[in-house]
């Protein structure tokens, strides 16, 4: 619709008319939440390409075995950051309105559970070292603890943020923190320091964060007070906590198993392939709740609300499902080019960890949806028909090797995916076939672009490492845009979105 300024003529207020306006402020509203979309993918991107920068160099600079002794503290870091959130960031952001007490009383209750959670994760890096047979934990456990109460701290500072709209301001909090804890990591590194490189990236990360957040916000908490009515947020962030829990829990018995069987040089490896699967999910996908999940929260028609849907789940499938796709057929060459030769043992991994990855970024449609109308258990459910078959093929499958984990992690995000469109959507008023429209066409052109790609690979792969890589991206690319030129359908698609970055407001 295009809006043009000028003079209107005076209609009588009829309902038809109040119903037009109604119609065109949400229009207005999903073009806003559409753009603000649009702000926060560019900018999860750019913090996407500092932490592949950073991966990049400091790879070069350490080796698996540092990596992997960092990664078998995160294990118990990770979960100890979600009880330091306890959902409130979530709860936060889908009231639709909070006082000064309220956002006051959420601010110190997250600050108190970072400094708990802070002592808990100090007291564990003892039990953590005797576990993996690893002296070097308990150090590392104890100097990254800090950071879940800086953490705790800059929760609600984001939030108060991410509800007056300003997303650009948002993604320069994390971006900050991400570029000065490189920066920090690399001299560390440089210096002959080892894995504690990466624990000052941590913390480095996680006080530039807190102090930008703290600036930027321009919201100052007040003192804790009675009365304020933060019971039911603090309800809701206990369900999603339970929910975000038990995904944490059984998504990290991969690196627990593998850690524990294999040691720390495999679990370097294994973290890496991991890592470079996830990034895009975590970096993009995580961070577009703060935008779709107050909107989503809003809609009330069920039309308008799986069209929102239908778009969103457009967004995912061009923005993660294309990269995802490259890296699964390029892993090999990518990883030796980029990473350096001692990493190249993680490419079978990343082969396997991409289909679950897929199915994983297809499944986050869901996760709004259920999240937006309140069904968390419905969430959990879901969860759980796909988390439980994991971690049970998880231990089963170990002795096998790091690739048959792999391949159990991939196996139950399908089930997750598959179990949420059979089962669990239908029948919380969704429609999944509006949500798998979408998909059809970017997954089929992915797919003929990764087929041709391999198909090329077959005949290249005597190449060195670098044409190689050139090779294979440069066929990729083309089969790629070849297929949007060819479908009128992707080419509106791509159209839209490029318009809508350049509208985005700042």
């Amino acid at each position: 619709m295009v809006w043009r300024r000028g003079r209107t003529r005076r209609l009588p207020p009829f309902h038809a008319d109040r119903g037009g306006q109604e119609r065109a402020r949400e229009q207005m509203a999903e073009a806003r939440i559409g753009q603000n979309a649009l702000v926060t993918l560019v900018l999860q991107w750019t913090k996407y390409l500092v932490q592949v920068l950073s991966l990049i160099v400091l790879s070069h600079l350490l080796s698996p075995q540092d990596y992997g002794l960092v990664a078998m503290t995160l294990t118990i870091a990770g979960l100890a950051a979600l009880l330091g959130d306890l959902g409130l960031s979530l709860a936060a952001l889908q009231a639709p309105t909070l006082s000064q007490a309220q956002k006051s009383n959420l601010f110190w209750v997250n600050g108190a559970l970072g400094v708990v959670v802070m002592a808990a994760v100090a007291g564990a890096s003892v039990p953590l070292s005797l576990f993996y047979g690893q002296p070097a934990v308990v150090p590392i456990t104890l100097a990254l603890s800090a950071v879940f109460a800086l953490n705790g701290f800059g929760v609600q500072l984001k939030v108060d943020v991410n509800r007056k709209g300003r997303f650009v301001a948002l993604g320069m909090i994390d971006l900050s923190g991400q570029v000065v804890g490189f920066v920090a990591a690399v001299a560390a590194a440089l210096a002959g320091a080892g894995y504690w490189a990466l624990v000052v990236q941590q913390l480095t990360g996680s006080t530039v964060g807190l102090l930008v957040a703290a600036l930027i916000a321009r919201w100052r908490p007040s003192m804790p007070s009675r009365g304020s009515g933060i019971r039911p947020l603090l309800r809701f962030g206990r369900d999603t906590v339970g929910l975000n829990l038990m995904n944490y829990v059984t998504s990290n018995a991969d690196s627990i198993v593998i850690g524990r069987m294999f040691g720390p040089s495999v679990l370097g490896l294994y973290n890496r392939a991991f890592q470079l699967v996830v990034l895009p999910l975590d970096q993009v996908l995580a961070p577009l709740t703060r935008v779709f999940l107050p909107r989503l929260t809003q809609l009330d028609d069920d039309e308008r609300f799986h069209e929102a849907l239908g778009r969103l789940q457009r967004v995912v499938v061009y923005g993660i499902l294309g990269p995802l796709s490259l890296l699964g057929v390029a892993a090999a060459p990518l990883l030796g080019v980029v990473l350096g030769q001692q990493w190249v043992g993680a490419a079978a991994l990343v082969h396997v960890l991409v289909l679950g990855g897929v199915f994983q970024a297809l499944e986050y449609v869901y996760y709004w949806a259920f999240l937006s109308r309140g069904r968390t258990r419905t969430l959990l459910l879901s969860e759980l028909c796909g988390r439980v078959p994991m971690v049970a093929l998880i231990i089963g499958l170990a002795p096998l090797g790091p690739i048959f984990v792999a391949l159990a992690v991939a196996i139950g995000q399908a089930l997750i995916w598959a179990v949420s469109t059979v089962w669990f959507a239908p029948r919380s008023g969704l429609r999944p076939r509006m949500l798998l429209q979408p998909t059809v066409r970017p997954v089929v052109l992915f797919a003929a672009a990764t087929a041709a790609t391999a198909l090329v690979q077959v005949f290249a792969a005597p190449l060195p490492p670098l044409p190689l890589l050139l090779v294979l991206v440069g066929t990729w690319g083309t089969v790629a845009a070849l297929g949007v030129a060819a479908s009128r359908t992707s080419r509106n698609d791509v159209q839209l979105i490029i318009g809508s970055i350049r509208r985005a407001p700042a």
